[in-house]
């Protein structure tokens, strides 16, 4: 009997993608599995549901132990839903033999399951993951057997590793008996869609076969005022069109403020699919971002500065650069506390037109690698006493943690947040440096940041 959590991620995940089901009529499975009594016990398998006709080749390897393979599940008459539901509770059959995933005696499968594996970031297609997994770990603790398998068969591999790139795409986990399945959007942002002068023409692009009345895409035109008009088109008022390989474009002209860069929301069935900027590349109404743009077009090296973890192993202090020079972009006056006799200080500090300040600590790393947290939480008790006596009172500091990793990979936020610390992500930092395309208000960034703070430190409490 399963329980009733892992029924229900199972049940939330298929009711999730049932509305767009017929675009993964390309769904294939992989795997690599061990043979053990006249079936196949799965070692590590990816179900993908992608957004399109093209589907994974055939692949099929086998050695007297193992058997790895991957199909296409339309010409093997399997549904996803049915192969999911199967799999959760006994096994499949497929071109290659019965699957499934080995239990140990009364155990049940475990499920993971993540709604948003992407899609929260701007120009991020939106993902959606379900595992399914069991505690019983497959591979030997001496492999040797198998890879001399694998390095003398027909089709040779050097070790385990290698074979579960080729056939899954992503590397083995080796830990459990797993199932990754991975679901794409079905509506898809055309970021070509042109925007000049004051006409714009958003768009978007959808699977074949796809009901495209279902289709909604939702604009924010932010003018360089700093305004926003809001609006959402049905699929029944957008122009369409498909291409050679069936996808629909559906499109509409639209009047817009001159300078005006234009946020986009595709959902499909009312369900957000993906979201991201349009503009005109030759209009950037912010004068920050434009003269940040001078010496570096294209931002390419900002981005290298914030993004590119490689160039962070080597030039760590770049990325202190690269939070500055967005800052400034959004409004904020910014000073560097750099050098060895101001090494005792935060990286930034930042001001806004209306006095509030922020110390900005800067790292590649973990929040609180060399106790970073607490040293930022004194400084900022410093500064503040500082300033009291200096005769600014009442005056708000806000210490702030900026971090070039992801939210989901970063401990001890809420420490920060204990500490009376706001933590951005790298996440943060692709939405700010998108938005700042158009002038941004400094102040009620930082009214912001309290706000989440306050929030967070509720949420961490109860």
């Amino acid at each position: 009997m399963m329980s009733p959590h892992n029924s229900a991620n199972i049940d939330t995940f298929l009711n999730t993608i049932s509305s767009w089901k017929e675009a993964y009529r390309a769904a294939t499975l992989s795997f690599v599995a061990l043979k053990h009594e006249g079936s196949l016990d799965l070692l590590h398998g990816h179900l993908i549901l992608p957004n399109g006709p093209a589907s994974r080749p055939t692949l099929h390897f086998e050695t007297d132990s193992i058997v790895a393979g991957c199909f296409s599940l339309e010409p093997a008459n399997i549904a996803v839903d049915q192969l999911v539901r199967d799999l959760a509770s006994k096994r499949v059959q497929t071109p290659f033999g019965e699957l499934g995933l080995r239990l140990e005696t009364e155990e049940e499968i475990s499920t993971y399951l993540q709604l948003w594996k992407s899609g929260l970031s701007d120009g991020e297609s939106r993902t959606m993951t379900l595992e399914l997994s069991s505690s019983r770990q497959q591979l030997y603790l001496d492999e040797s057997p198998l890879i001399a398998e694998l390095r003398a068969c027909s089709t040779p591999f050097s070790s385990m590793e290698e074979l579960a790139i080729v056939v899954n795409n992503v590397p083995l986990r080796r830990h459990t008996s797993l199932l990754e399945i991975t679901a794409h959007n079905c509506v898809q942002i055309d970021f070509t869609s042109l925007v000049k002068g004051t006409v714009a023409y958003p768009a978007v692009i959808v699977s074949p076969s796809m009901d495209v009345s279902k289709v909604s895409l939702g604009l924010s035109i932010a003018n360089k005022n700093g305004g926003a008009q809001r609006i959402q088109y049905t699929g029944t008022q957008l122009t369409w069109q498909n291409d050679e390989a069936g996808f629909q474009r559906g499109s509409l002209m639209v009047e817009i403020p001159e300078s005006s860069v234009i946020r986009c929301f595709a959902s499909y069935d009312k369900i957000p699919q993906c979201m991201g900027w349009i503009g005109d590349p030759g209009s950037v109404p912010n004068l920050r971002y434009a003269l940040h743009a001078t010496f570096d077009p294209g931002l390419n090296v900002l981005r290298r500065y914030l993004w590119d973890e490689d160039h962070h192993q080597k030039f760590s202090r770049d990325f202190e650069t690269g939070v500055a020079a967005l800052l400034f972009m959004l409004g904020f006056s910014v000073e560097a506390l750099s050098g060895k006799p101001l090494e005792n200080g935060p990286d930034l500090v930042a001001s806004t037109p209306a006095g509030e300040l922020i110390l900005v600590e800067c790292t590649v790393g973990q929040l609180n690698k060399d106790g970073k947290l607490g040293k930022l939480a004194d400084r900022a008790a410093s500064v503040r006493q500082s300033l009291q006596v200096a005769g600014h009172n009442p005056v708000r500091v806000l210490p702030v943690i900026v971090s070039a990793r992801p939210l989901a990979v970063l401990a001890d936020t809420s420490l920060a947040h204990s500490l009376g610390i706001g933590v951005l992500t790298r996440e943060d930092l692709q939405t700010a440096l998108e938005s700042a395309r158009t002038p941004q208000d400094a102040d009620r960034i930082v009214k912001r940041l309290w706000e989440t703070l306050e929030l967070k430190q509720r949420s961490d409490e109860s």
